[in-house]
């Protein structure tokens, strides 16, 4: 079990990390501002 809670948070933290370049790809405007 203490595998799998480690996993998800790795997860969550990688999920994060994704989205976060994501977003600022889609929104170049709050970059420039």
């Amino acid at each position: 079990f203490e595998g799998e809670r480690h996993n998800a948070l790795d997860d969550a933290r990688y999920q994060a990390k994704y989205v976060s370049v994501i977003w600022q790809k889609l929104i170049p405007s709050q970059a420039d501002s």
